[in-house]
C-alpha cells in the first residue's frame, strides 16, 4: 500500500494487505485439494477451532492445498502461515507455480528449521510453542496464479499417502514485499490494516521532535 508515515522512533510505517481471501476458511472453494482432503476443527496456535488438517490421499503423486486467484507475477510476496506436525513434518510452499517442484520454502516441523530450493529468496520459521510453527516464504512469483502447500513425506514431495497423517494449518497470509506482517483475516475479499490512504496520521519526517 502506497500510505507511509515516519513514527517518533524515526521508522517509516507502511500501510498492508493480507491479499488472500477466507484466511480463516481454507474449505472454500478458493482453496483447491490436490490428492488431499480437509479435516476441520482442529484446535490452533490461539486456541480457536479453526484449523484444519491437510491429509495426502492414497494416491500417488503430489499432496498440496493450493490458493488460486489473480494478483500480480514478477513480484516478490512473502507467503506465511501457522502450522503444526500431526503425522507429517515437512512442508514445501510455492507462489506463483502449477505444482511444488525444484522451487519452494521448505518447512520442518520436527526441527523447527527452514529451507529454500531453487529461486526461492528466504524461508524462515518462529516457534509458537505446543508444535506450532509462523512460517514465511519470500518469493518472486511465477506466472501461475496460484500457491502450492506440499505435504512432503520427509523424503519426496511424490508419494502415496496413507490418508490419516497429515499436518495442520491455520491463518495463511500474503503480503506483498519481502516480510509477513502481523495476520490480518480475511472472509470474502481481501483485508487491509495499519496505515491507510486517506486518514490523517501523524508524522515526525525530517527528525521533527513533533509530529505535523
Amino acid at each position: 500500500l502506497s500510505a507511509t508515515r515516519v513514527n517518533s522512533a524515526g521508522l517509516i510505517e507502511k500501510g498492508r494487505e493480507n491479499l488472500l481471501k477466507y484466511s480463516g476458511d481454507l474449505t472454500q472453494s478458493q482453496w483447491q485439494n490436490i490428492r488431499t482432503t480437509d479435516l476441520t476443527g482442529h484446535t490452533g496456535y490461539d486456541g480457536t477451532t479453526d484449523a484444519i488438517k491437510i491429509i495426502p490421499n492414497a494416491v500417488a503423486g503430489t499432496h498440496r492445498l493450493d490458493y488460486v486467484d489473480t494478483w500480480s507475477t514478477g513480484q516478490v510476496y512473502t507467503f506465511s502461515f501457522y502450522a503444526k506436525a500431526d503425522g507429517y513434518n515437512t512442508i514445501d510452499v510455492l507462489i506463483g507455480g502449477t505444482s511444488v517442484g525444484v522451487t519452494y520454502g521448505r518447512f520442518n516441523l520436527s526441527t523447527g528449521t527452514a529451507s529454500t530450493g531453487g529461486s526461492a529468496i528466504s524461508a524462515s520459521m518462529e516457534d509458537l510453542g505446543s508444535g506450532w510453527y509462523r512460517c514465511q516464504t519470500a518469493q518472486v512469483s511465477g506466472s501461475d496464479l496460484r500457491i502450492n502447500i506440499g505435504i512432503n513425506d520427509g523424503t519426496t514431495q511424490s508419494y502415496a499417502g496413507d490418508g490419516t497423517s497429515g499436518v495442520l494449518i491455520q491463518h495463511p497470509q500474503l503480503d506483498q514485499g519481502l516480510v509477513a506482517t502481523s495476520y490480518i483475516p480475511t472472509t470474502t475479499t481481501t483485508a487491509k490494516a495499519g496505515i491507510l490512504e486517506n486518514t490523517p496520521r501523524l508524522d515526525y519526517s525530517g527528525g521533527a521532535t513533533e509530529p505535523s
